[in-house]
């Protein structure tokens, strides 16, 4: 695991805000997104993106916002080259995020983002969903569109 600058303050920025910045559809979220990522670029040590979100932001790009293969090959980049690190999920954090999501009836693509979270010692999710991450204990989620 890398050391981080700050890593009581890092955060992981999840798929929804990915999504907001590329998709001008919802123009205000569009707009407050854009914002969000040039705090990403200036302080890129207090940011980090999962494989997982980066997976995610195809899956929705693709499929429900019929994105072109030239633009999304061009956020990809954007998001590789924005944030410092990106953490990976593991067989381990897939295992015990089954687990949690079988025993305490929580989403199981939230569950590994928590458990891959926890793993790699991030604290804070930056979404819109933050009711989704109110389940996990060692999580905050804060909203950067308000």
């Amino acid at each position: 695991m890398k050391e981080r600058k700050h890593i009581d303050e890092a955060g992981l920025v999840d798929t929804n805000i990915l999504v907001y910045m590329a998709d001008a559809t919802e123009s205000s979220k569009h707009e407050k997104a854009k914002k969000f990522l040039n705090k990403i670029i200036d302080n890129p040590e207090l940011y980090l993106i999962s494989l997982q979100n980066l997976r995610e932001f195809c899956a929705v790009m693709i499929g429900k916002k019929k994105i072109k293969d030239k633009e999304l090959e061009q956020y990809f980049i954007l998001f590789q080259s924005s944030f410092e690190e990106v953490i990976y999920d593991t067989p381990e954090d897939v295992l015990f995020a089954s687990k949690i999501t079988l025993n305490k009836n929580n989403h199981f693509w939230d569950s590994l983002l928590a458990q891959t979270m926890k793993r790699n010692q991030v604290r804070y999710i930056y979404t819109e969903n933050i009711n989704d991450f109110k389940k996990f204990d060692n999580v905050t989620a804060i909203n950067p569109l308000e």
